[in-house]
């Protein structure tokens, strides 16, 4: 499985953000909205603090392949010897996982955001 991690810095003033807006057709089977709840980290990553103040939030998070995801090669032989692949991947997906404890929200984003949702 491909693994990648990654690091999101959201600008303040973002509010409701989700992790992908697709056309109705490739519509995801789960999407979940984040929460300041679910960054858990305690300060932003070290190699964000110069910028922490103009941050929203930094994200960590998994990507990886679907479990029914899968691929198919085969092996090809010209008639010079050479030889080649040809990969088939059938029901290419991808799942992405938050990693709460190194995701920060800044606590000023979070005052501004339930500001703006109350009014005061």
């Amino acid at each position: 499985m491909a693994l990648a991690c990654y690091l999101i810095a959201l600008s303040t003033g973002c509010g409701g953000w989700m992790w992908t807006r697709q056309p109705p057709r490739h519509r995801p089977s789960a999407i979940v909205l984040l929460t300041p709840d679910d960054f858990q980290a305690q300060q932003s990553p070290s190699d964000l603090k110069a910028h922490a103040d103009r941050l929203g939030a930094a994200l960590c998070g998994q990507i990886s392949i679907n479990p029914s995801s899968g691929f198919e090669a085969r092996r090809q032989v010209s008639e010079d010897g050479e030889i080649s692949y040809l990969v088939h991947i059938r029901h290419l997906r991808f799942m992405a996982q938050i990693l709460p404890d190194c995701s920060w929200w800044n606590p000023q984003t979070r005052t501004r955001a339930h500001a703006a949702r109350t009014g005061a």
